[in-house]
């Protein structure tokens, strides 16, 4: 399936993506039911998937596998946790990929971590590259 996704890059420009938690309509959110804040207290941000056991159900890896890539990001990008939601996750990173090549190879990551980044939202693993490389934020769904 990876390489059915490889592709031309594209050739306009990319629009960096942004806080999608944040920036859902009031509207949504509000239909969604009462929404909860949860203070988690923890010396690593990239842990809190396996404090609240996140994970495990349907294409969603288990908590474990959230903590190793959470931690590989982190190390390799500045990547830290912002939100969680039943079915989101979303990270913000202080270091983008700095090549193409680099870029291709984090959407590969991407793309086995969560399968629905590249089929729902991008059209193939070099249009995700070219967002890894616009972005400080990383937002992950899974159904």
């Amino acid at each position: 399936l990876l390489d059915e996704l490889d592709g031309d890059w594209p050739s306009a420009p990319v629009a960096p993506t942004t806080h999608r938690l944040a920036e859902a309509p009031f509207w949504r959110r509000r239909r969604a039911g009462n929404a909860t804040l949860l203070w988690v207290e923890s010396p690593h941000a990239w842990d809190v998937p396996a404090i609240l056991r996140f994970g495990g159900w349907n294409s969603c890896p288990p908590a474990h596998v959230h903590v190793a890539m959470l931690k590989r990001w982190s190390d390799r990008f500045g990547a830290s946790l912002v939100g969680l939601t039943r079915d989101r996750l979303e990270v913000e990173v202080k270091r983008r990929p700095r090549s193409r090549g680099e870029a291709l190879a984090l959407a590969r990551e991407h793309f086995l971590y969560c399968e629905e980044l590249v089929l729902t939202e991008h059209e193939s693993l070099p249009a995700l590259a070219a967002s890894l490389l616009a972005s400080d934020v990383w937002s992950f769904r899974w159904d």
